[in-house]
């Protein structure tokens, strides 16, 4: 059963993230190219211990820290040029909520641009 139905009734917009949020939050960081796609999909595990997977490890690489269970983020990711940086690679995905269901890929930035939009008006 999906949501999308009652969120498209009510008029709610759906943020999805396919494997995980982490995905967003590298497109900020990160050229995506730099990646595999199946390497991005696939999000494997990457300890003996299975507590970080490759999104993960790689966030917290570039970012000198990262560790979303303790609450460790660095703010130094939001920047206006961050953003952009984000929102140009999300361009250039499909971002249908068909698509992100079994594809790598977010549409977070489509929800954001619709909350600053309305902010604007």
């Amino acid at each position: 059963m999906s949501i999308q139905p009652e969120c498209l009734q009510k008029g709610y917009g759906i943020a999805l993230s396919n494997p995980t949020f982490e995905l967003w939050l590298l497109m900020h960081v990160a050229d995506l190219s730099e990646f595999s796609d199946d390497e991005l999909f696939e999000n494997a595990y990457q300890t003996q211990a299975k507590n970080r997977r490759f999104l993960d490890k790689t966030l917290s690489e570039l970012l000198g820290g990262y560790n979303k269970k303790a609450g460790r983020f660095p703010t130094t990711i939001l920047s206006d040029g961050n953003l952009q940086r984000a929102l140009e690679q999300q361009n250039k995905m499909d971002t249908s909520f068909e698509t992100l269901l079994d594809q790598l890929g977010t549409n977070v930035g489509d929800i954001l641009i619709a909350l600053l939009d309305g902010v604007e008006e």
